[in-house]
């Protein structure tokens, strides 16, 4: 494997990647979205429960690539807890970084999405890092 090729698969992607194979959609998630990567075959499933508070419970279901399970996990993991508001700028963010290369304004993002920055290098493999973003969004249109 290249050094680029070695760097995308960073040991971070792959422990989130194998992380993420055990969340599920909630079984009482009052919004939901499917998307799919017809170029890699990539599905994210997203769903999320959400009350008055903001988002109490998000988890998804996804098959694919580390790209797509880790960032679905890392997603997860930021969201939790957040109003919709919140959870759709930083999706957007999310996006920016990876498709734009947009640093985000939000220090915990950045170091967050670290791993995620040399997918840059590889626009096929974008879409994949950024899929659950796209579902997540979906999921939480008004």
């Amino acid at each position: 494997m290249t050094d680029a090729l070695d760097a995308l698969y960073d040991a971070a992607i792959v422990r989130r990647a194998r992380e993420a194979r055990a969340v599920r959609v909630p079984e009482g998630a009052t919004h939901r979205a499917k998307v799919h990567n017809a170029l890699c075959g990539d599905r994210v499933e997203v769903g999320a429960v959400l009350s008055e508070a903001g988002i109490t419970e998000l988890g998804f279901r996804a098959r694919g690539c580390a790209l797509s399970l880790a960032a679905a996990h890392l997603l997860r993991e930021l969201l939790a807890g957040r109003d919709v508001e919140e959870a759709r700028a930083l999706t957007r963010a999310f996006r920016a970084a990876l498709e734009e290369g947009v640093p985000p304004e939000d220090p915990a993002l950045a170091e967050a999405l670290a791993p995620f920055l040399p997918v840059r290098r590889f626009p096929s493999r974008v879409r994949c890092a950024t899929l659950a973003c796209e579902a997540t969004e979906e999921a939480l249109e008004p």
